[in-house]
């Protein structure tokens, strides 16, 4: 005990001196722009290289100090900027940057854990191993100060953040009093999440306002408590401490909790995970009034409990361990069973039905089909062992030979579940049908999010669990040990760095960039906006920011003015010339995702740009059109009324309805609410009875 406490301290000293450095050695600092721009300064000759993806270090150039602007960086690879003194090659200072998919060369921040983490981190681990199974100490399992310690240092890498659209609008709509808490519990409207999202939000919000890491802190803690009922729950199924931390270690470090522990956005994740569990477990060790009430808060958390009262009747039907009194079991799960009956028929109703398609009534892009399932699983499995699979998790770390190898470990594992599966083992028999279970709505989901494996995951990590029990009783303990510890190191830092890139270029990330950024641009604006005032915000880049804005809700969440009003234009021309009182205009920058104060270019009489816009019609009939701003396409035959045709800023179409004998004029024009835009350009079709044709700028000569 005493040696694997000093072990314990001999690492921590070296993490130090590793971190710390020796204050008089010479410093230098690199520094890489949105835009692709490297400068560095150093204190002494030094030299800059540069590895993609963990490769060898490429020199790139030697001085004390310079910049450059590289064209070979593409998005895909981590680069990793390394500054180094020439003469003895010690480490100076380094960045890590990846293009995102706008192009921009995004900057994360590289830390103690990436830098030294691994053979630190494997002493740590192993110490920590050693610490737990010497330990008589019953009060304090170190196994779960190991997890929760662990799950601190790589989930913190997202803090610093600022809010997203959904947690910014969650709190917008939250409940103002008792009684409108209260009937939140009765209305559905686009989701019914009473619980996590309406009285969460007015429990904390008078609390943190609109302060945002005292979200992030809950919604971590919540995530923490969810990895040690975990933890315990496998404890009491596998009869193995450190087999029990093998698996709640996967579930609790997996990256996919980026998501579930960035702020008030995912409380439904967390909350839905815990009632779930807790209601699983009380059930199951007949405590069944307890069970139907945490069944009911996990329906009140999230949809996704919808499937626990059919996870409870499947395991009592399917289980050996419960056929012989599956009657009285089954009339035991009848209360929980008539709870889910009502949450059903409170929720069917705003659900429409048929083509193998189940739509919601405020979200139609939810749609759940039949037919995504084979898909969603597939994306669901990958996900589950950190290969990257679509676009919500195009940032994870992607080198062709890791995920060879993750392929690899996933096989093994399938292996084993089949093998395990065969002869009858509850913790596998368990863990696969919690998973796929669990899993069957979010996989019917066309739409692709990382966090909807938080619940069907901790079925995967209680196989994985049971894996390592299984090693436990068939090799040395040292052996296991080793290899426990390697599973567990090679996840944290295959998951530290997914999480680093998460919270910059995933949708949440990117987002929250969005966001904190017009909270800059609104500091800097102090004392000069009041409920009265306008911001007029020109956005010119294919960048949305309508989720990112929220119409202007983002501005008045962070300045506390309701009657603020926030105009997005596309074109500075669309801004009212001369500016009303009270006005600011900010131009959009899709580099940094940022804003800039052009209030002074206005009031000094920016002339107003016209828009542009050509459409033009082949002689085989064949329309197209394209305008710098929206644009609406009308057609009009031989000087009747025109009908509109199409609301697209370019397009091209091959209309059906050209008849021979009629003159057809094409109008393009700017897109408004009136259909009064200004005309962009003409074109002219004519198709005689003898089959000439007249396609031109100009109107048929007569006769033609």
């Amino acid at each position: 005990m005493r040696f694997a406490v000093a072990l314990l301290a001999v690492a921590a000293l070296a993490s130090w001196s590793a971190g710390a450095g020796n204050p008089n050695d010479p410093g230098g600092r690199i520094t890489v722009d949105s835009s692709g721009i490297i400068r560095w300064e150093a204190d002494a000759p030094a030299s800059i290289y540069v590895s993609p993806d963990g490769g060898p270090e490429v020199l790139m150039a030697e001085a004390a100090r310079g910049e450059q602007k590289p064209d070979w960086p593409h998005a895909g690879p981590i680069y990793r900027f390394v500054l180094r003194n020439t003469g003895d090659g010690r480490w100076l200072h380094s960045v890590t940057a990846q293009k995102d998919a706008y192009g921009r060369l995004v900057v994360t921040r590289e830390t103690l854990w990436q830098r030294y983490g691994l053979p630190l981190a494997a002493i740590l681990l192993a110490a920590g191993f050693l610490v737990a199974g010497l330990s008589n100490w019953r009060r304090l399992d170190l196994y779960q100060v190991v997890l929760v310690a662990a799950a601190v240092a790589v989930f913190s890498l997202s803090f610093g953040n600022y809010f997203f659209g959904d947690s910014i609008a969650q709190l917008l709509v939250r409940p103002r009093s008792v009684w409108e808490a209260f009937r939140s519990f009765f209305s559905v409207g686009q989701w019914y999440r009473p619980f996590s999202q309406s009285l969460l939000a007015y429990l904390l919000f008078p609390l943190f306002g609109n302060h945002h890491l005292p979200y992030q802190a809950c919604a971590l803690l919540l995530h923490i408590v969810v990895a040690l009922v975990v933890y315990r729950a496998f404890v009491r199924i596998l009869e193995d401490r450190r087999a029990a931390f093998v698996g709640a270690f996967f579930f609790a470090l997996h990256p996919i909790n980026f998501y579930t522990t960035y702020d008030n956005g995912f409380f439904a994740e967390t909350t839905v995970a815990l009632f779930y569990v807790l209601s699983a477990w009380c059930f199951f060790t007949r405590r069944f009034a307890a069970a139907t009430v945490l069944g009911a808060l996990a329906l009140f958390s999230k949809e996704a409990a919808v499937t626990l009262p059919l996870l409870l009747l499947a395991a009592i039907l399917a289980f050996p361990e419960f056929r012989s009194d599956w009657r009285g079991w089954v009339r035991r799960w009848t209360p929980m069973g008539a709870v889910w009956l009502a949450y059903l028929a409170l929720y069917a109703r705003t659900f429409s039905w048929g083509g193998g398609r189940v739509t919601a009534e405020g979200r139609p892009d939810y749609a759940l089909s039949v037919f995504e399932l084979p898909r969603g699983l597939l994306r669901f499995l990958l996900w589950s062992l950190q290969i990257p699979f679509g676009g919500s998790t195009g940032s994870w770390y992607s080198r062709p030979a890791l995920l060879w190898l993750l392929a690899g470990i996933g096989l093994l594992i399938a292996l084993f579940a089949l093998m395990a599966l065969a002869k009858g083992n509850l913790g596998v028999r368990t863990g696969l049908l919690w998973f796929f279970i669990a899993v069957l709505p979010m996989a019917a989901l066309a739409k692709e999010f990382p966090h909807h494996l938080y619940l069907p995951l901790i079925g995967l990590a209680l196989v994985i669990g049971e894996l390592f029990a299984y090693l436990g009783r068939r090799l040395p303990g040292p052996a296991v040990v080793l290899l426990a510890g390697a599973v567990c190191l090679g996840h944290a830092s295959l998951s530290s760095i997914n999480v680093e890139n998460d919270s910059r270029l995933s949708w949440v990330g990117g987002s929250a960039l969005t966001a904190h950024n017009a909270v800059l641009f609104l500091n800097g604006q102090a004392g000069k906006l009041n409920n009265s005032s306008t911001i007029y915000v020109v956005n010119e880049t294919p960048d949305d920011l309508r989720f990112d804005y929220l119409k202007g809700d983002t501005f008045r969440f962070s300045t506390g003015l309701n009657g603020l009003r926030v105009r997005i234009v596309q074109r500075p021309g669309q801004v009212p010339w001369p500016l009303i009182q009270n006005a600011v205009v900010a131009t959009y920058n899709d580099k940094c995702r940022c804003l800039f104060d052009s209030t002074d270019l206005f009031a000094r009489g920016a002339p107003r740009q016209p828009p542009q816009g050509a459409i033009t019609i082949t002689s085989d009939g064949l329309l197209s059109w394209q305008s710098d701003s929206a644009a609406m396409v009308f057609v009009n035959a031989d000087g009747g009324p025109e009908t509109l045709m199409a609301l697209y800023a370019s397009g091209a179409t091959k209309p059906d309805f050209l008849l021979p004998g009629h003159t057809y004029r094409f109008t393009l024009k700017e897109a408004t609410e009136d259909g009064t835009g200004a005309l962009l350009d003409l074109a002219y079709y004519r198709k005689s009875p003898s089959g000439k044709v007249w396609a031109g700028k100009q109107p048929p000569p007569e006769g033609r």
